[in-house]
């Protein structure tokens, strides 16, 4: 019968065990064995043996109760829930009742028997259910992503035999990176974080299925390989299981969690990671939806509030139902217009004719509406108004865009300004305009008529090399070939005339693209004169090259460092050699030393001098040994630039001149005259003949005669203007008035013109009658005098058109000159203003104070804000630039005054904004600051800010935000920046550390806004440390209520049979299998699920305790929802009087494993 019995227990999962107290050992069955994995040779035989396999959390609590029930008299029994180990180290939950069974003579136990029983399912099914529920309630509060996939993985560790683990979450680069972590070491989390695109543990997530991986094998283990990767050697890892999560087909996270104190994550813990995916998969689907929807609506929102156009949304009534801020704030409303009909927001006159669009676009009949937008100050705004028809908030609408064509109507009436301009710019360009298409054709053209004599008709039907020879057509085809395919090109050649002739003329073309399509533009030129002053030019340059060697003057050109560069003929002979061999060689290769030495020397005196310079030297010629005096000129040649290019030198052979001196003192006498006259050219002309007698050096140098040339000239062949018989008149009135000054024209050598300045003297000379004149090129001068007109008229121009008022004032502080401008600020004409003080319009400064602070012009240079009087006597407010200046002689102040008073105005409503802003933020409670985005410094903050952490201002300013952080790491602190930066802004918790080092939590909200092209954020944080101080004790007791209410099988309930309600504490909901997301009202549907027998007595005793006030004990069976049976004791503490409700109260607790004992105990001792 005893072995029927063990057959039995063993089929039921039941242990045996045996206890003698006297030899202290221990008893059991071979289920209890093969439930702990040990043989009967390893099994414990001795109490302590036992107790050195409970888990140490249990073990005081088992010995409790153990001892309460030894010391108990009678026959009590304990029962206790506690873990075993395992002979594979796996931790196994079990129930043991048990009880004294013999006692000695005294009283003392002897021998203790009980039974054990696996309850490891239902434990895995609680600790199931608790962590669904707990995240449930997470779930509740609206974590944002980083405190979700943080609680899944905390939801995740909750499940026994896992130590520790981490969350991958999928970077855009495909990658996962580690975003929550626990249990393990910070090196192995290092060498974990951040799995590639391309590697196997991606790809693993990639599939999707959950894999097991554990160093002692079990049938539900997928993949032992994944343990023995080194580093989880390195760490201790023994079981690793990789629990990938998808949503909607996309690998998004993964739970990877190990365990190293088992070598086998059970079959029980894996079940129940499956039963947890997937609701975080639910979890992360709806986040990913409400972080979609919250994008979608900030997008909305940051669209409406970049859009520079005016949105307006109306019901079909046309009642504006939102607007964006550009109506707001561009137009004034502020909210005022929400609930208004639209035609409030045109102007009056066209209210009508808005009410008759709106209809007419819900008939379908109208898209557009060109009404202009009525502004909150009267202001009007000329728009173009698109309409289309919409949903707003799942309702029909009326959505329009009004944008803003004001200056789209400026610009075009600017475009049609600037083409007339253009037409009259091309109408008046010199020569012939022209646009050809690539055909050859002409589009447009200038001038033809006026010029060539085509007129417009014939030119239309003309291509254009029809206005060209034969001769020329192939080299401007090919010119208009080049500019199509080069973008540019040029050409002469001759241009036929209406009249026949031939003109060269120079072609310049241009590519140009308009509407798609190639076009040439171009410009002809008339070349001919400047053909002929070509020619003029190279004949010029011949003749002189022709002086040049011809002449019997040594001529000669060196570079600054007296190497030859060219000499004549005559410059040969003195060295004996020919150009070419002297050029690139120095004096030194042909004469002595010391000679070589003087001609250097007198080089550097020209260059020195800056000008001619002349020197007599005595000269051997090489070529026939004569001996000779020489007069040379050297003078230092520079180009464009002013740069040295060399010295340039000249030498006449004036031996014989200087014998003739003694006969020629008749002549040093009228070189005499010549030099007591002075002058910059002096010439001595002969009344009778009109011959030059004599001239200086002067005239030859700029007519560009030589002295002999010159005085086989007369005045008439260097004049422009006179003829000889108008010179003759001419010198007659000269010599009647016995002078004359007067402007005259004299033609060059060359053929250029020269404007001189001439001072005429008649003069009477060994018996013949001469004048002697004095003149200088007065070109450059009457050029200046021309560029300071146009000067002085373009600052006119400049003056005039300034935006700015400008005012000239005389030294005693009278207006003299003022511009337009000036005189409309002040409301004068202008022609009004002159003569008037500066005390006449300045209004904070008397006459005395004006003379004070301005009495030397010379002196002022300052800027300064003043009031200033117009002519009606109103007052507006003046920055005034003054500074001192004299103009032909006279001392003046030159004033420029710019009208602000509407800057001051908006300058002061700035500074009255800002105080008042600077009063709210120091206000405020909360901490605000601004920080910059790359060195995370507080460039602002307020009192709150700095004064919550226990700095001062002035520290506070010193810190960044590295210096206030609690316990984020750097790169936690940089990764959180990063994602603010990508997502706008964000808000969370975080924790700050005060000056004193305590810790204080923050609920922090940010933005990334921009200032003046720089990020920064903006944030405003609230101090949460005693709100989470107190969430975590409450937290922390509701969460040991719960655990003991779970542990004991234990709920509460509270009821009141007068209103019907019922509550239920946790527990009673998960032992009645009720949904606890759909929590009872009444008190009736709560006694459905006690079995019909029990229900008359049930409601008698909650009767009997509402009148009476009497606690009761009631044991009833139940069926839960799922329709097992089980027995609860319920308990009743009787009727509270607390509040303004009376209730009952009382405790609910599964009894069911007791009442199978117990059946089981008496079948027992009736077998």
């Amino acid at each position: 019968m005893q072995s029927q019995l063990d057959l039995v227990l063993d089929a039921v999962g039941i242990g045996i065990w045996e206890y003698d107290h006297v030899t202290d050992s221990c008893v059991c069955n071979p289920y209890l064995c093969v439930l702990l994995g040990y043989g009967l040779e390893q099994i414990p035989t001795c109490l302590a043996a036992w107790l050195d396999l409970i888990h140490p959390d249990d073990l005081p609590d088992v010995q409790v109760h153990v001892e309460a029930a030894l010391r108990a008299a009678g026959n009590p029994r304990h029962e206790a829930e506690y873990r075993l180990r395992a002979a594979d180290g796996r931790w196994i939950w079990v129930c043991t009742r048990g009880g004294v069974v013999r006692w000695d003579v005294a009283g003392r136990p002897l021998l203790t028997v009980g039974t054990l029983t696996d309850i490891s399912e239902r434990k895995h099914a609680e600790l199931l259910l608790q962590t669904q529920h707990e995240f449930s309630g997470i779930l509740a509060e609206g974590p944002n992503r980083e405190m979700l996939l943080e609680a899944i993985l905390d939801s995740a560790l909750h499940l026994p035999e896992l130590d520790g683990g981490g969350i991958y979450w999928r970077e855009p680069d495909g990658g996962y990176r580690l975003v929550a972590r626990r249990g393990l070491s910070a090196v192995f989390f290092a060498q974990v974080g951040y799995l590639a695109v391309d590697s196997p543990q991606a790809d693993m997530i990639r599939q999707g299925r959950l894999r097991c991986s554990c160093a002692s094998v079990r049938g539900h283990c997928t993949d032992s390989r994944l343990v023995r990767e080194p580093e989880l050697i390195e760490e201790g890892i023994c079981s690793l299981v990789v629990l990938p999560i998808h949503v909607g087909g996309e690998p998004i996270a993964c739970l990877n969690l190990a365990s190293k104190q088992v070598g086998v994550v059970g079959r029980l813990t894996v079940t129940a990671l499956e039963t947890l995916a997937r609701h975080f998969t639910q979890a992360l689907e709806r986040l990913l939806a409400q972080e979609e929807t919250a994008n979608q609506r900030q997008n909305l929102a940051g669209l409406f509030g970049a859009i520079n156009d005016y949105l307006f949304v109306l019901d079909l009534d046309g009642r504006i139902l939102h607007y964006n801020p550009a109506v707001a704030d561009g137009l004034g409303y502020g909210d005022a217009l929400l609930g208004q009909p639209v035609w409030a927001v045109h102007p009056p006159e066209t209210r009508d004719e808005a009410q008759r669009m709106v209809a007419e676009i819900l008939a379908g009949t109208r898209a557009t509406c060109s009404l202009p937008l009525l502004k909150i100050d009267g202001g009007r705004v000329l728009v173009d108004t698109r309409v289309v028809m919409g949903q707003w908030n799942g309702r029909p609408a009326i959505i329009g865009v009004s944008r803003d064509i004001t200056e789209q109507i400026r610009q075009q009436e600017a475009l049609r300004d600037e083409k007339r301009f253009s037409e009259d710019l091309i109408d008046s360009l010199p020569g012939i305009f022209y646009l050809l298409d690539k055909a050859g054709r002409f589009i447009r053209w200038n001038n033809f008529l006026r010029i060539a004599g085509y007129p417009d008709e014939m030119i239309a039907g003309m291509a254009a090399l029809d206005f060209f020879p034969e001769k020329e057509k192939p080299r401007v085809q090919q010119a208009i070939r080049e500019t199509f395919d080069q973008g540019e090109a040029s050409v002469e050649a001759d241009f036929l005339l209406a009249d026949g002739r031939e003109v060269p003329y120079r072609f310049t073309g241009r590519r140009t693209v308009t509407g798609g399509n190639a076009y040439l533009v171009g410009v002809g030129l008339d070349v001919s004169k400047q053909k002929k002053t070509q020619r003029a030019l190279e004949n010029a340059r011949t003749r002189l090259q022709t002086l040049v060697r011809t002449i019997p003057d040594l001529v000669w050109l060196k570079d600054p460092e007296g190497v030859y560069l060219a000499c004549n003929p005559a410059f040969e002979h003195l060295y004996g050699a020919s150009e070419a061999e002297i050029v690139g060689k120095t004096d030194y290769d042909f004469v002595d030393p010391e000679l070589a030495d003087f001609f250097r020397a007198n080089d550097w005196a020209a260059i020195a001098a800056s000008g001619p310079r002349v020197n007599e030297e005595w000269l051997t010629f090489a070529d026939d040994g004569h001996h000779a005096l020489f007069e040379t000129i050297k003078t230092p040649m520079r180009d464009a630039g002013g740069r040295l290019t060399g010295v340039l030198g000249i030498a006449r052979d004036i031996t014989a001149a200087r014998a003739m001196q003694e006969a020629l003192s008749e002549r040093e006498e009228l070189y005499r005259a010549i030099v007591d006259q002075a002058g910059d050219s002096i010439e001595l002309i002969d009344v009778e003949t009109l011959r030059f007698a004599e001239v200086n050096d002067a005239v030859c140098r700029m007519l560009g005669y030589s002295r002999e040339e010159m005085l086989g000239l007369s005045l008439a062949d260097i004049q422009v203007d006179r003829d000889e018989t108008r010179l003759r008149a001419h010198v007659a009135q000269v010599r009647a008035a016995g002078s004359a000054r007067f402007d005259n024209r004299y033609r060059c050598k060359d053929g250029h013109v020269l404007d001189v300045q001439s001072s005429v003297r008649a003069i009477r000379l060994h018996g013949r009658d001469y004048c002697i004149a004095v003149w200088r090129d007065i070109s450059i001068e009457k050029a200046g005098r021309l560029a300071l007109a146009n000067e002085a008229e373009w600052r006119r121009a400049l003056i005039e058109n300034s935006g700015d008022g400008i005012a000239i004032f005389s030294e005693d502080h009278q207006l003299i000159e003022v511009n337009r401008r000036y005189a409309e600020m002040t409301g004068y004409a202008p022609e009004d203003m002159i003569g008037l003080h500066s005390w006449d319009v300045e209004v904070d400064m008397s006459e005395a104070d004006i003379r004070a602070a301005f009495s030397d012009p010379l002196s002022i240079n300052t800027t300064f804000e003043a009031r200033h009087r117009r002519k009606d006597g109103t007052l507006y407010e003046a920055e005034v630039s003054a500074r001192g200046a004299c103009i032909s002689g006279r001392n003046v102040f030159v004033t420029v005054t710019r009208d602000i008073t509407e800057q001051k105005r908006s300058r002061e409503a700035l500074r009255e904004r800002e105080e008042i802003y600077s009063a709210i933020i120091n206000q405020a409670t909360d901490g605000i600051v601004l920080i910059d985005t790359e060195t995370l410094c507080f460039i602002e903050f307020n009192e709150a800010a700095c004064c919550g952490l226990g700095y001062t201002r002035e520290e506070f300013a010193g810190l960044t935000l590295d210096g206030i952080q609690g316990v984020w790491k750097p790169e936690k602190v940089a990764e959180q920046l990063r994602v603010l930066v990508e997502r706008g802004g964000g808000t969370f918790e975080v924790a700050h550390r005060h000056k004193n080092g305590e810790i204080r939590f923050v609920r922090a909200s940010n933005r990334v806004i921009t200032i003046r092209n720089r990020y920064y954020f903006a944030a405003i944080w609230y101090d949460i440390t005693e709100q989470k101080r107190a969430e975590t004790a409450l937290r922390d007791a509701t969460m040991f209520l719960r655990e003991s209410q779970a542990i004991a099988h234990v709920g509460g309930w509270k009821a009141n049979p007068i209103t019907d309600t019922l509550m239920w504490t946790e527990e009673v909901y998960h032992l009645v299998e009720h949904p606890l997301d759909q929590p009872l009202v009444t008190l009736e549907e709560g006694l459905r699920y006690y079995a019909p027998e029990c229900l008359p007595r049930l409601r008698e005793q909650l009767q009997e305790a509402w009148e009476r006030g009497a606690p009761f004990v009631m044991e009833c069976e139940m069926t839960a929802a799922s329709g097992r049976r089980f027995w609860a004791e319920l308990r009743c503490v009787g009727r509270v009087e607390h509040g303004t409700e009376p209730y009952l109260t009382g405790t609910f607790q599964d009894i069911t494993e007791r009442k199978m004992a117990e059946a089981a105990l008496r079948a027992t001792i009736l077998k």
